[in-house]
């Protein structure tokens, strides 16, 4: 095999790989210094050397880093500087891309001038994918600059209590006890600051309203109004079942990550006036359905003494209290009924700090702050959680003294609102020539609706059109109308019309891009929710939450430049199976990705995101517009991505694009030449969809070596003939 790559790299750091501590890093200018873990927290700051993500550029519109710290379980990423163009976003994801954030350049300007950093939502698991994307066709402005600076992570815990916290339930638990006080608390959530540290909130009354302690959020009491720098409250993060067998990790349901606002008031007055009012982001709040959903909680006028209350939040579990580890597996929701000895959950006494806070008996750790304290009488909030007590008690402010403070700033802060829950949540990228996402239920006789006030279907007579706002490149929101249709046992239809046979359903969404034209035009992109109920006879069984990214761009147009040294393949199918060699090398780490959203994976391949079939399996799945040369007619073209290499080889005859790990690969074949193969496969089998005629188009994608961080820009021509 040739031991030089398959074509001259271009060589930039790209990919952090961090471990307990130290970076294992393959340029020394990126090595982060060494740091003491400690066995105490399991949140560490880790600084990076600065580096300059506009600078790093793989193409005309976009630049992406990694970084990843092992047994990491969320990563929070520290910007130092950001100074974009306009149009120009920053991205923040999961390799997988189940969840991603992105932040324009007005957004990211106003937080710099206010605050002179910037943490991005924290990611769940050991990675983080970074970009910067400029529209098409744009290029960075001479001042223009993204400076990763380190990032924050959350590790498994080192240190578990023997203390006994059998008595700090799931909330799962509540379902069939206190059926009402369960469905209430989907308005709690765990509110994450500046890095995974944070505390407890909930929505309060009808509006756009959270209230959590000062000391979870900050703030000076004459700063009335200011942005919120990379915070947000995930909803929804709880088991699905009270008090799973196996790894509480393995059951939490889907979390909903909304970003805050603004600081709207605070008290700022340390232990004896501990509050803040918040907002979460106004388009997400809306678009999301989050009122709807995850409902509102009621603040009491009466103050209760020696009435049962139940503590419900995201504090630590099966830890030393003294000791706080917040990492996310520890942090799903949990309800206090009774205290660690078996009693009832009281106010029992006025508290030390003051007229306006109060002591109970209900238990409290790190991660409680800002949790709602409940009356088992009328299930409203009579006090907020602050800080620890007396003889593993709590105390806080009373939930009469904290209405009077906002009750002119809140919409009806004594009236609750039982939100749905039932959250079923995804994430799609969508492009102008993208095939339609499905989503299944195995439920028969389904019927949907909108979640978002206001919005109706329009039904046509084979889908039915539905409305979503989006924010797009500039900040501004955008109408974005999409196409959805069902299949099921009575064929495809629109969502007006309801089937009497038994079976799975099929829901179709799609964009039609002429329809977006306007709203959306060539080198934009957007991005929003399109939360849709789904009921079967009349019971709801699921709250579709679609989180969207939708990009316009001209597919047959290449991203790349001429400053950038592209390798240039064609793939040509006279109407059989047809395949393009893309790397030959005796590296095992190198791997692929694609360069637009909606063509293919943007960092390495999730093992669930791959064919399962026949002699092809286990490829990476790309697609690609192609157009009819004799009609003029676009279409997808479904292609299959995969590597062989002298591990691969003994057990399958391919594998996807997930980079190999060399050690591993050389343990298991000792005595082998080392090489690896990538290509790019075009079969028959996955494009019967296409009528009769020869199609042409173009795929740009990224060619990594991810030990030596080289990268090679490579634009695939696609010459595809049915005949």
């Amino acid at each position: 095999m040739n031991n030089n790559w398959m074509m001259k790299a271009v060589p930039t750091a790209i990919v952090l790989a961090l471990t307990s501590g130290q970076a294992i890093a393959h340029s020394p200018s990126l090595a982060s210094p060494a740091s003491k873990q400690t066995t105490a927290y399991a949140v560490e700051d880790k600084p990076l050397a600065p580096r300059d993500l506009v600078k790093e550029l793989a193409a005309d519109n976009a630049a992406q880093a990694s970084v990843r710290h092992l047994e990491g379980t969320t990563i929070t990423l520290t910007f130092s500087k950001i100074s974009l163009s306009q149009g120009a976003v920053l991205e923040v994801s999961s390799p997988s891309r189940s969840e991603a954030h992105r932040y324009t350049s007005q957004e990211l300007a106003a937080i710099f001038k206010r605050y002179g950093f910037f943490n991005a939502v924290a990611i769940n698991g050991d990675t983080a994918i970074v970009r910067v994307v400029y529209p098409q066709g744009a290029t960075p402005g001479k001042g223009d600059s993204a400076i990763l600076a380190g990032y924050a992570v959350s590790l498994p815990p080192k240190i578990h209590s023997e203390m006994d916290f059998s008595h700090r339930r799931s909330v799962s638990c509540l379902k069939n006890s206190h059926p009402e006080l369960y469905q209430l608390s989907d308005a709690i959530g765990m509110l994450v600051t500046k890095k995974f540290n944070g505390g407890t909130g909930w929505l309060l009354g009808t509006g756009n309203a959270v209230i959590t302690n000062h000391h979870v959020v900050g703030g000076k009491p004459e700063e009335k109004v200011g942005l919120i720098p990379g915070q947000s409250m995930w909803f929804n993060y709880q088991t699905k079942e009270c008090e799973p067998k196996s790894d509480p990790a393995a059951t939490l349901t889907e979390i909903i990550k909304i970003k805050l606002d603004r600081l709207l008031a605070t008290s700022a007055t340390g232990m004896l006036h501990d509050w803040s009012l918040l907002r979460l982001d106004p388009l997400e709040y809306r678009e999301a359905a989050i009122k709807p959903i995850f409902g509102g909680l009621a603040l009491s006028a009466r103050h209760p003494i020696n009435e049962r209350v139940s503590l419900i939040g995201h504090g630590l579990y099966k830890h030393d209290r003294f000791h706080p580890l917040p990492d996310p597996v520890q942090r799903e929701k949990r309800a206090m009924l009774v205290d660690y000895k078996g009693k009832d959950c009281t106010i029992n006494r006025s508290s030390d700090f003051g007229p306006d806070n109060y002591a109970s008996n209900c238990e409290s750790a790190g991660g409680n702050s800002g949790s709602p304290l409940f009356s088992m009488l009328d299930d409203k909030v009579v006090g907020m959680n602050a800080r620890l007590g007396e003889d593993r008690g709590s105390e806080g402010i009373r939930g009469d003294y904290i209405l009077s403070q906002v009750q002119n700033m809140v919409i009806e802060p004594e009236t609750a609102v039982m939100g749905t829950g039932h959250v079923k949540k995804d994430y799609r990228d969508f492009a102008a020539f993208t095939s339609p996402q499905t989503f299944s239920f195995k439920a028969s006789k389904l019927s949907f609706s909108p979640l978002v006030e206001g919005r109706k279907f329009t039904h046509k007579s084979e889908y039915s059109l539905l409305k979503s706002v989006a924010q797009d490149n500039l900040g501004k929101e955008v109408p974005v109308i999409f196409r959805l249709a069902q299949q099921n046992a009575c064929g495809v239809s629109n969502l007006e019309k309801t089937c009497s046979k038994s079976g799975p359903t099929t829901l179709s969404i799609w964009i039609d891009p002429q329809e977006n034209a306007a709203s959306v035009p060539q080198g934009n992109s957007v991005v929003s929710w399109l939360p849709i109920a789904v009921k079967s006879n009349g019971k709801l069984i699921a709250n579709q939450m679609l989180h969207y990214q939708y990009s316009q761009y001209q597919p047959q147009k290449s991203p790349f430049n001429q400053k950038h040294t592209v390798v240039k393949k064609t793939l040509k199918s006279t109407g059989e199976n047809a395949l393009v060699k893309l790397i030959e090398t005796d590296n095992f780490r190198s791997g692929i990705t694609a360069v637009r959203p909606g063509e293919g994976p943007l960092a390495e391949t999730p093992i669930d995101n791959i064919f399962q079939d026949g002699d092809y399996a286990g490829m990476t799945p790309l697609v690609a517009e192609v157009v009819n040369q004799k009609t003029g007619k676009k279409f997808v073209l479904n292609l299959r991505a995969g590597l062989i290499n002298s591990c691969t080889v003994v057990v399958s005859a391919r594998g996807n694009w997930t980079p190999m790990n060399s050690s591993a690969c050389k343990k298991a074949r000792p005595g082998v030449n080392n090489f690896t193969s990538g290509s790019v496969y075009a079969l028959r089998q996955d494009n019967t969809h296409l009528p009769s005629g020869r199609y042409t188009g173009l795929l740009p994608l990224m060619v990594r070596q991810w030990d030596t961080r080289a990268t090679q820009p490579v634009e695939l021509a696609l010459d595809y003939l049915v005949k």
